[in-house]
């Protein structure tokens, strides 16, 4: 009997929060009373993170910077998308020539999504500015000008919202995410690390239910991420 593994770090917190509620759920209707006082922390602990996650209570700036980073990702995606397309080919040669001296600087600067929220930040600036020192004339003739425009949106909304997230409210918010996260990825370790030594000692066909339903939900949430991953990559 094998309980499949999970990278619990790599995980949003959405995604943690879907995936401790499914195996919470397990947990608290376990029989073994060798496990129960265990799961019950388990339970406690998911609980904390519910609370603290809780969009209800918490829609700030915290949030709120969350989506918009997403949704200058999808920007930066589209916009390295068209003038990759465009610089393979257009039947306007001016057009073609142009967006390849923009495209040349997608790949100087890379994709910077999957960089840290700072260094994201960084990175698109600095292809923004090398993007305007080509000229509007250069841009405009590469078909650019409305995808630019867009991206700079985007960015200068991200950067508004995550001035206001290093508000003292808003950082209370991520810190307790944070704690709530640590306390119930802790529990579920040692949920898992009790099932399998009871499994060595009791037999496994006392945990064989439990063990079978905890793994579908971890490979649906392993499937999540690596699908995740792979759109990611697309952009690149």
């Amino acid at each position: 009997m094998k309980i499949n593994s999970i990278n619990l770090s790599r995980l949003r917190n959405d995604e943690a929060y879907t995936f401790h509620l499914g195996v919470s759920h397990l947990a608290a209707n376990v029989e073994s009373e060798a496990l129960k006082p265990l799961c019950a922390a388990y339970t406690s602990a998911f609980e904390k993170l519910k609370a603290a996650i809780d969009i209800s209570s918490e829609k700030s700036a915290a949030l709120e910077a969350r989506e918009a980073d997403a949704e200058r990702d999808t920007s930066w995606r589209g916009c390295n998308a068209y003038i990759k397309a465009v610089a393979g080919y257009s039947p306007d040669a001016a057009e073609r020539a142009a967006a390849g001296k923009v495209a040349t600087l997608f790949d100087k600067y890379k994709n910077p999504v999957n960089l840290s929220l700072a260094e994201e930040t960084s990175v698109i600036d600095n292809l923004i500015e090398s993007i305007e020192a080509l000229g509007n004339e250069v841009t405009e003739a590469a078909g650019f000008g409305k995808w630019l425009a867009d991206l700079k949106a985007k960015q200068n909304a991200y950067k508004s919202l995550a001035k206001a997230n290093v508000s003292d409210a808003a950082a209370k918010v991520l810190g307790e995410v944070k704690a709530a996260r640590a306390e119930a990825d802790k529990a579920y370790s040692s949920v898992v690390a009790m099932v399998e030594a009871l499994a060595v000692v009791q037999g496994e066909a006392a945990f064989a239910k439990f063990v079978a339903e905890l793994n579908v939900i971890i490979d649906r949430q392993n499937q999540t991420t690596k699908n995740r991953s792979a759109k990611a990559k697309g952009g690149e």
